[in-house]
């Protein structure tokens, strides 16, 4: 069986959005992306996000940097598919809603608690986050991620959410992973505590990482 019809498409640089049409019985196999950002303007560290999508706005897959820039910093995201191996590692992310937006924060072990599937066993904890959808008109709500059947906190520095801010992404203290307790295997409970709700904060939500 001969194969479906390719197209090549290559582009040095633009900004984005970049549309590429296929057509009808086309198929296209995506070698590389990347995108530059160039935090001059940040007003606090940030994690980039490359997102890919089809015509039709469905999400194909979005990519992120392995760390976090700093204010002023730029730096490239690229996504290069792994052509094979046994070392081959997928990237995984969770974002989490443990309260809802109109729920205020509570403190309190396991606010939310879910399973390592098999899209997450066997993989790490690599980057952690958390916002809010009203803010914390006084302290800083407080987060940690614990592995349940390991009786194990995942981190060492907790995830804070400044006064007066939305999301952990501009905290002055940013999370630190435990990489000794980072690992999942299949069937891990995994526990959202909440350590500090702050004053007023409502619409908990944590975003998890694995790799």
């Amino acid at each position: 069986m001969e194969p479906p019809p390719a197209l090549i498409f290559q582009d040095a640089g633009g900004n984005a959005p970049t549309l590429i049409t296929l057509g009808a019985s086309a198929d296209m196999e995506l070698a590389s992306a990347s995108a530059v950002f160039n935090g001059a303007t940040a007003s606090g560290a940030f994690l980039a996000c490359m997102s890919l999508y089809s015509q039709a706005d469905v999400l194909i897959g979005r990519f992120f940097p392995s760390q976090r820039f700093a204010v002023g910093d730029s730096g490239e995201v690229t996504f290069a598919p792994f052509l094979g191996g046994a070392d081959a590692v997928s990237t995984v992310t969770l974002q989490l809603k443990v309260f809802a937006d109109a729920t205020a924060l509570t403190v309190g072990d396991g606010a939310l608690i879910v399973v390592a599937d098999e899209e997450i066993g066997g993989l790490n904890l690599i980057d952690v986050a958390a916002y809010v959808t009203t803010v914390s008109s006084a302290g800083t709500p407080t987060v940690q991620i614990r592995n349940v059947t390991q009786a194990a906190d995942m981190l060492t520095t907790r995830i804070t959410i400044d006064a007066i801010e939305f999301t952990s992404f501009t905290a002055a203290t940013q999370p630190v992973i435990d990489t000794a307790n980072d690992d999942l295997a299949l069937g891990d409970l995994i526990a959202v505590d909440v350590d500090v709700a702050g004053t007023g904060a409502r619409g908990l939500g944590v975003v998890l990482t694995f790799g």
